[in-house]
């Protein structure tokens, strides 16, 4: 018979079907210890946690609600006793398997700092950088290309010295138009 379809019987029933009150906490006992020796990840120790010690739908709080309530009064002593064993026994047990899963978890994501570090996102783009993609775009539409680079001496000027039109429609420059 499943475990779960233990804790749901009464105890007078499992008793009447041959069970001692030792074998049914013998049963749970080895049950936790086959399913705690399958755990392997932190998700599967809540699991198990959450099945044995869970206030509303754990095995141990079914256990206190049918066999120890129920239980006739000459058995309750040995049934609370048994009960608080168990109880007391999973709980170390959950104990000792959390700091277990917790050691290798840290031991496993050592820190190696010859690996590259974390790639950074791009920000935003700057406004006026946005501004001038934008003209480039429209000025490149229209046929015009753009140079990027050091600014020429001749071509800087200033409103003292302000570049005046040659016949020929140009800025004149040293090398040309004499």
């Amino acid at each position: 018979m499943p475990i779960e379809e233990k804790t749901a019987a009464k105890l007078a029933d499992l008793l009447a079907a041959g069970e001692s009150v030792g074998s049914l906490y013998e049963d749970l006992r080895a049950c936790f210890e086959a399913e705690k020796a399958a755990v392997a990840g932190e998700e599967q120790f809540k699991n198990l946690r959450d099945r044995w010690l869970g206030r509303k739908n754990g095995l141990l709080a079914a256990t206190n609600d049918v066999w120890l309530k129920a239980a006739p009064v000459e058995l309750k002593r040995e049934v609370g006793r048994r009960q608080n064993e168990i109880k007391s026994h999973i709980e170390a047990s959950l104990a000792e398997l959390k700091e277990k899963l917790e050691t290798s978890v840290d031991a496993g994501e050592a820190l190696d700092v010859t690996l590259p570090g974390p790639l950074r996102q791009l920000g935003a783009r700057h406004p006026v950088r946005l501004v001038l993609e934008e003209m480039l775009q429209i000025f490149r539409g229209l046929g015009y290309s753009a140079a990027e680079g050091p600014i020429r001496p001749w071509t800087r000027w200033t409103p003292s010295s302000s570049p005046t039109a040659c016949c020929c429609g140009h800025t004149p420059r040293p090398s040309r138009c004499g």
